[in-house]
């Protein structure tokens, strides 16, 4: 299972550097080329915080000692 994530991890960082410099390459734009790369950075990560908040939410409201 190890060896899957890490194959997953490192296609991922792959595909990532070849689409950046795609990008870089047919716009020119170093904003867009920054843009693209926040977002193939930023979406493994997108639903951390809405969920950190929810399950604050959940401990606040529906945690306690139920014996």
């Amino acid at each position: 299972m190890g060896l899957a994530i890490l194959l997953a991890l490192v296609t991922y960082v792959f595909l990532t550097k070849s689409i950046v410099k795609s990008v870089e390459k047919r716009t020119g734009s170093k904003k867009l080329t920054y843009l693209v790369a926040a977002v193939f950075v930023l979406t493994p990560t997108w639903d951390i915080v809405p969920g950190w908040l929810y399950y604050g939410y959940l401990c606040d409201t529906q945690g306690g000692l139920k014996i």
